[in-house]
């Protein structure tokens, strides 16, 4: 009897949430998620504004008499710039987010990343100052690589270690909706934009207002984010006196090179469903001469889908474990995606078009199984560095790799999309399986 006992309670203390219903979230659970929600929703709508105004920016930023395909090429480099710089800014950002607490580098960064978007509105253009336009535009965009490199790793972290353990899943799921609801506010606001305006209001002025928009928000997500506490895991580091002796990112890899590889084929495959399914496939529509309305409605309906899947497999994971939550979560994208791409044709009605592109769009929101397997993998001391470093780090190289290699290969396979997201959702599902195996991390068994 005493034997069944001690395995009952060894079952227990390893799936809690099997045996019993999860704790609602509190308010202050709410009003955390809220704030950390607004940055992360700040990041992808800068990300769009700028992808989509691109043709505007080079207009206005670079000499006219340049060839079009020199300034596109220019414009996309000063975007670039800021996924490059992340890497950097992610490890200095999280090395003090350990050392000095979560709060203070939350607020730093909102407000890092609200100053140069609110300055790109108020920017010069090339007629006005020359070449120091283009200039003054390559250093917002560097500022805000900079705050990014360390904002979406603190507010997971953040988040995290506000809410109790039995609502990870639940709390990082919402947070990650604020990642769609940026696309989905940045694609909004061009639509109106794009809509109220023609084109030659839209190069004297307003191409401003979106950048306008971005910074007046974060300057508000600024302030109501210093009337937040300190995360209570770090109060507790600090009253233990258990902070990292040496560098955090120094212990991350000397002791934890295997939880940073787990996190960076996590964030790869996160990353790559995005980039497909969100960003590049509309593109890919246009292509079979398809409506600019409907693939737009698609893709609106799409990520309002992803939003869904950030919460039920959030939610999953709370009510069963990260094994089971990969398993379902991952092999519907495996399902989903080859689903889709098989059915793609110019002859596709538009009712089945939106429909398939809802459900690939709803397994999107596999991009919530990402924070949730990297804050159980890396002890809290370390937490926010194991996390920054791997993610930025990959997230960088994904995001110039995986459109180079999607392009490529489409060309000789219309199947290409499908057979990347398969081989990701693969490894995906092995990360999930090996993080069992990972010494150290909350998993292990």
């Amino acid at each position: 009897m005493a034997f069944y006992t001690a395995k009952l309670i060894k079952y227990r203390a390893r799936y809690p949430l099997i045996m019993s219903k999860p704790s609602p979230l509190t308010r202050n659970d709410v009003k955390t998620l809220a704030l950390a929600s607004l940055g992360a929703m700040l990041e992808i709508y800068d990300f769009v504004i700028f992808i989509f105004l691109l043709n505007e920016l080079g207009q206005l930023f670079f000499p006219s008499d340049l060839p079009n395909w020199i300034v596109r090429l220019q414009s996309i480099g000063i975007f670039a710039a800021g996924f490059l710089v992340r890497p950097i800014s992610g490890i200095i950002i999280s090395h003090f987010s350990d050392k000095q607490g979560r709060k203070k580098m939350f607020i730093f960064t909102i407000l890092l990343m609200a100053l140069p978007t609110l300055g790109i509105s108020l920017l010069p253009t090339y007629q006005a100052i020359g070449i120091a336009a283009p200039l003054l535009l390559l250093t917002m965009r560097i500022m805000q690589g900079i705050a990014i490199g360390g904002e979406i790793p603190s507010s997971w972290v953040f988040v995290a270690e506000h809410s109790a353990k039995q609502r990870h899943g639940l709390s990082l799921g919402l947070l990650t909706c604020g990642i769609s609801g940026g696309s989905l506010l940045g694609a909004l606001v061009l639509l109106c934009l794009k809509s109220s305006l023609d084109q030659q209001q839209i190069l004297a002025y307003g191409w401003r207002i979106p950048f306008m928009i971005g910074g007046c928000l974060g300057l508000i997500t600024f302030y109501l984010r210093q009337h937040l506490a300190e995360t209570p895991v770090f109060q507790e580091i600090l009253a233990k006196r258990q902070l990292a002796k040496e560098w955090p990112l120094k212990t991350v890899l000397k002791k934890h090179l295997p939880a940073t590889a787990l996190c960076g084929v996590m964030t790869w495959s996160t990353a790559s469903v995005v980039i497909i399914i969100i960003l590049l496939l509309p593109a890919q529509l246009q292509q079979l001469n398809l409506s600019s309305t409907l693939i737009f409605k698609a893709n609106a309906l799409a990520t309002l889908m992803m939003v869904f899947g950030n919460i039920s497999f959030g939610c999953l994971n709370d009510r069963l474990n990260l094994r089971s939550t990969y398993l379902f979560s991952w092999g519907g994208v495996i399902v989903a995606g080859y689903y889709f791409f098989s059915q793609l044709s110019p002859a596709i009605s538009n009712t089945q078009l939106i429909i398939n592109y809802m459900f690939i769009g709803y397994f999107a929101g596999v991009t919530v199984t990402m924070p949730i397997l990297g804050i159980k993998l890396f002890p809290s001391a370390i937490r926010v560095s194991g996390i920054s470093f791997a993610y930025n780090l990959t997230f960088a190289i994904t995001s110039l790799i995986t459109p180079v290699i999607i392009t490529l290969w489409d060309h000789y396979n219309n199947m290409a999309s499908a057979y990347y997201l398969i081989i990701a959702s693969v490894a995906s599902i092995a990360t999930g399986l090996i993080a069992y195996r990972v010494k150290g991390s909350a998993l292990y068994e």
